[in-house]
C-alpha cells in the first residue's frame, strides 16, 4: 500500500475541503435511559478505503450525527510500510470540525492530534485532550 492508505475509520469528521468522502450515516440516535427505554446502544460505522498517491492532503469524510447523540468516538490505523530511504513515508492525521466549516483554527474546530493519536472522543461535558467539549 502506499502513503495515506486509510484501512479503517470507525467516524470520522469535516464537510468540505481539498476532498470529501460519501457521508457517513446513522439512522437515528438511541434514545437516552428514562427516555424512551434507550439502553444506551453503542453503534458503528466503519469506512474503508485506499488514497493512491497524488490524493490531496486534506481528505474530509462528513458524518451526519443525529440529534439525541452524546458521544462521538473516532478510532483509525493505516499500513506504515517501509519506503525507500529519501522517500516521504505514510502521514494519516486525525482530527474534527463540526457543522460551522473546515478551516484550521475556524469556528467549526474542534481539535486536532495529527499523527499523535489513533483515537479521540467528544462529549459535552469532555472530550480527549487536544479536542474542545461541546454539542
Amino acid at each position: 500500500m502506499e502513503r495515506r492508505d486509510v484501512l479503517t475509520l470507525s467516524a470520522a469528521t469535516g464537510a468540505a475541503g481539498a476532498l470529501a468522502l460519501g457521508p457517513v450515516r446513522f439512522a437515528a440516535a438511541a434514545p437516552a435511559p428514562g427516555n424512551g427505554g434507550g439502553d444506551g446502544a453503542t453503534l458503528t460505522r466503519t469506512v474503508r478505503g485506499h488514497l493512491p498517491p497524488g490524493t490531496p492532503d486534506h481528505v474530509y469524510v462528513p458524518v451526519e450525527v443525529p440529534p439525541g447523540v452524546r458521544e462521538i468516538a473516532v478510532a483509525y490505523r493505516y499500513d506504515r510500510p517501509d519506503v525507500p530511504e529519501g522517500t516521504v513515508g505514510n502521514a494519516c492525521d486525525i482530527g474534527i470540525f463540526d457543522e460551522r466549516g473546515t478551516a484550521p483554527g475556524g469556528r467549526g474546530f474542534r481539535g486536532w492530534s495529527g499523527g499523535a493519536r489513533s483515537a479521540f472522543f467528544v462529549r459535552a461535558d469532555d472530550a480527549t485532550p487536544g479536542y474542545l467539549p461541546g454539542p
